[in-house]
C-alpha cells in the first residue's frame, strides 16, 4: 500500500491468480494489480477484503516449506548503505544597495 498527496494505492501480488469479478483492480502485467482510491468514501472496504482473503490463501498455496511462513515479523530483504549526508547550502548574500 502506498499513499500520495492525490490517492491511496492498495496493491496486490499475484493477483491475476485471484478473483477480480468487478475488473476494479488496474494494472496489466501478470504479477501486479493495485486500487487507486482518491477518496475514503470510494474504499469498496467488503470488496477489497475478499481479495486480501484470497490474496493471503493464494501466497500461503505458494510456500513449499512450512518453516518459510512468518507470523507477526517483519522481513527485511535487503539493506542499503547508508545514506549520503545532505550537500551543505552555501548562504546567501546580502545584496549591496
Amino acid at each position: 500500500m502506498g499513499r500520495t498527496s492525490y490517492n491511496v494505492h492498495f496493491g496486490f501480488y499475484w493477483d491475476s491468480e485471484i478473483a477480480d469479478p468487478e475488473k476494479i483492480l488496474l494494472g496489466e502485467g501478470n504479477q501486479y494489480r493495485y486500487l487507486l482510491v482518491k477518496e475514503k468514501k470510494d474504499f469498496p472496504k467488503g470488496y477489497v477484503k475478499n481479495l486480501v482473503k484470497e490474496a493471503y490463501a493464494n501466497s500461503l498455496a505458494k510456500v513449499k516449506d512450512p518453516k518459510q511462513i512468518r507470523k507477526g515479523e517483519t522481513i527485511t530483504k535487503s539493506i542499503s548503505d547508508a545514506k549520503r549526508s545532505k550537500p551543505v547550502k552555501a548562504k546567501k548574500v546580502a545584496k549591496k544597495k
